[in-house]
C-alpha cells in the first residue's frame, strides 16, 4: 500500500512538472511569435 502511495505521490509531481514546462514553452512560443511579427 505504501508504494502505492508513494508512486501516486511521484506521479502527481511529475504531472505538475510537465504542465509547468509546457507552460513556459507556450510562453516562448508566443514571445517568439510576437518577435517574427515584429521582423516581418
Amino acid at each position: 500500500m505504501r508504494a502505492d502511495a508513494g508512486e501516486r505521490v511521484f506521479y502527481a509531481a511529475q504531472a505538475k512538472a510537465e504542465n509547468k514546462n509546457r507552460q513556459k514553452n507556450e510562453k516562448i512560443t508566443a514571445t517568439f511569435m510576437k518577435y517574427l511579427n515584429i521582423v516581418k
